[in-house]
């Protein structure tokens, strides 16, 4: 299974924090948040990872960098919610299984691993996006 996360957003509730880094690396404890998030990943099995960037994408990539994670960036130019975020990783996701999370949001392993040991109840649901979609 893949994971796409949503780490577009400016975090514009979130300043001044956001002024200079976006809002998914704010730290917590000490770390960056999104590093929790890509950890609990990691732990539930899942190491096929997409994140979808816009503001300070290029902090976004020098964090990956900095603690060594292998990841695929795919731009969203303009923010227009969450739906064309999404349609932007079809590239990345194909037909294969994969989970959305926010990159604000922690979710354990635990939740991630059990998301995954259900997926055969959805195993017959795709995300079909009509080639003609426009956002």
């Amino acid at each position: 299974m893949k994971a796409v996360i949503m780490a577009a957003g400016k975090g514009a509730r979130m300043l001044p924090l956001t002024e200079n880094i976006p809002k998914v690396l704010i730290k917590v404890n000490g770390k960056p948040f999104l590093l929790y998030v890509i950890n609990n990943l990691h732990q539930a099995g899942i190491t096929d990872i997409c994140l979808i960037v816009s503001y300070m994408k290029e902090k976004i990539a020098d964090f990956l960098k900095e603690y060594n994670i292998e990841a695929t960036l795919i731009e969203q130019p303009e923010p227009k919610g969450t739906g064309q975020a999404v349609s932007l990783a079809k590239s990345f996701t194909k037909d294969e299984d994969f989970i959305v999370l926010g990159g604000d949001n922690l979710w354990s392993a635990d939740d991630i691993k059990e998301i995954i040991k259900h997926k055969q109840a959805i195993s017959g649901f795709k995300l079909q996006i009509p080639k003609s979609t426009e956002f």
